[in-house]
């Protein structure tokens, strides 16, 4: 029978922050949506996005999200995971999760946003077109992103060395 799948790829952490300076929030992973043939009974490979490392206190960078992949009888489907968020200072981080699909459409997941340090700020992370959420701006550590697939905001190093937040992992849905 025909399903519609959801792939989300996880969200990447945010960066860790030294004393003096503030981090970057980690992207929101990518969305796919794909129509595939499923037959009851059958196993299917399948790997949901790990959520990306914050980065510790300091000036550490983050680790990416993981890729959601699932493998049906027409080829693969994948949702990329975020870009994890930068440390020292922030600055946008290079782009969303994206992802491939055969007969589906894909969603790039939101980049997660450069820090502010006149208001002394870690950067927010990016939110997902399925409804995870970034972690919210940080004035110290940063904070963890919602599901599936949002980014970790980044730390500030108003108060001293800071953590990012930690992404959210991702998600696969099947429907009908």
């Amino acid at each position: 029978a025909w399903h519609e799948i959801e792939l989300v790829g996880g969200g990447g952490g945010g960066g860790g922050a030294v004393s003096g300076s503030y981090a970057g929030g980690g992207s929101g992973g990518g969305r796919v949506v794909d129509v595939v043939f499923l037959v009851a009974g059958t196993a299917y490979t399948y790997t949901v996005g790990a959520p990306g490392a914050a980065g510790n206190p300091g000036v550490t960078p983050a680790t990416a999200g993981g890729s959601t992949s699932f493998v049906g009888p027409a080829g693969t489907v994948v949702a990329n995971g975020g870009a994890g968020g930068l440390s020292g200072g922030g600055g946008v981080v290079g782009g969303g999760g994206s992802g491939f699909s055969a007969n589906g459409y894909v969603e790039p997941g939101q980049p997660g946003y450069s820090a502010a340090p006149s208001i002394q700020q870690g950067g927010p992370g990016g939110d997902t077109t399925a409804g995870g959420f970034g972690g919210a701006p940080s004035f110290g550590s940063g904070n963890a992103a919602g599901a599936p697939g949002g980014g970790g905001s980044g730390g500030s190093g108003a108060i001293g060395n800071a953590a990012g937040g930690n992404g959210a992992a991702g998600r696969i849905a099947i429907r009908w």
